[in-house]
């Protein structure tokens, strides 16, 4: 559990995958993966984003509490991996 007096809410909720964000600017404190980890033990899932969009570091914690990190070069291809990406067709509407 957390420590007496303390209190953690994370920045957003996002109903649809039931997970919880927490976004940071600066390197996160170990209090602060500390909190993400104790989160995520009492059955929610949680991603911490570090970063701006064009260069972020992603932390996930599993079921043990476990952290993850992956490392992004920007929010589109986060978003769109070179896998899952369609090839776009451009079309000159100038013409």
């Amino acid at each position: 559990t957390f420590p007496q007096g303390k209190e953690y809410s994370p920045d957003v909720w996002l109903p649809a995958s039931q997970t919880f964000i927490e976004i940071k600017g600066p390197v996160p404190t170990s209090e602060e993966f500390e909190k993400c980890r104790l989160t995520r033990q009492l059955g929610f899932p949680i991603q911490m984003f570090r970063g701006a969009p064009d260069g972020f570091d992603c932390y996930m914690w599993d079921v043990d509490g476990t952290r993850t990190k992956s490392v992004h070069e920007s929010y589109y291809r986060y978003l769109h991996p070179s896998g899952q990406r369609k090839r776009r067709k451009l079309i000159n509407i100038a013409e």
